[in-house]
């Protein structure tokens, strides 16, 4: 993902974009669909020249959907290193 990809699709609106002391820039995990933080996007980080996504395990405003209970079967959760690959969670949720 690139920074000109990432504000086009997001026009820097919020929820997307919002400002808490510095702008900080949010996603959805295509996985459990919780908010996560863009990391490394617009300020590059020391450890990777890459952007990534963490989760932000809080509720983050303008994302209706936040649920911890996901937080278990997530693919994406550093957490999560049981080697198994979770699938999207189901509609029935």
């Amino acid at each position: 993902m690139t920074i000109s990809a990432f504000e086009e699709d997001t026009k820097k609106q919020p929820p997307w974009y919002q400002k808490e002391g510095k702008e900080r820039q949010f996603a959805v995990c295509p996985a459990c669909d919780n908010p996560i933080q863009i990391l490394g996007l617009v300020e590059r980080l020391a450890h990777t020249d890459q952007p990534y996504g963490r989760h932000t395990n809080k509720p983050v405003p303008g994302f209706e959907r936040f649920d911890p209970t996901v937080f278990d079967w997530c693919p994406y959760l550093a957490k999560n290193r049981s080697g198994t690959v979770s699938g999207k969670r189901s509609s029935s949720l």
